[in-house]
């Protein structure tokens, strides 16, 4: 039997060895996306490492400083923004004032442009 094996009845059978690599897996992806999406950003001055280099960062809608909790939202609703193939958020974003994402909405954060992208420069001859 492999990891997991599928029976003469249609029912799936599975051995220790499935659930350990399933759960080491579901660790190392959730540990990952939070780490990217809310300790970064949290640390970071509201970056992720592409935010950083096009000179964007989330903030609070009302000045405050970001929170873990408000990445979190913002992280977890990345889901519903990228249903219909992003359809959503683009959606979202169009409709909105300040061009926020459902993640944005829920959380009251923003995303805006703080510098020019990293390796922009200028475009005159020396």
């Amino acid at each position: 039997m492999l990891l997991a094996d599928i029976d003469t009845d249609g029912g799936v059978r599975a051995d220790g060895r499935f659930w350990v690599i399933t759960a080491v897996y579901l660790a190392v992806v959730i540990g990952w996306t939070l780490w990217m999406w809310v300790y970064r950003p949290l640390r970071n001055g509201g970056q992720t490492y592409g935010m950083a280099l096009l000179g964007l960062r989330i903030g609070r809608i009302d000045g405050e400083p970001l929170t873990a909790g408000a990445l979190l939202i913002r992280t977890i609703l990345l889901i519903v923004d990228l249903l219909v193939s992003g359809l959503v958020g683009l959606i979202s974003m169009i409709a909105t004032r300040h061009h926020q994402r459902v993640g944005d909405l829920a959380a009251h954060t923003v995303v805006v442009q703080v510098s020019a992208p990293a390796g922009a420069g200028s475009t005159e001859d020396s």
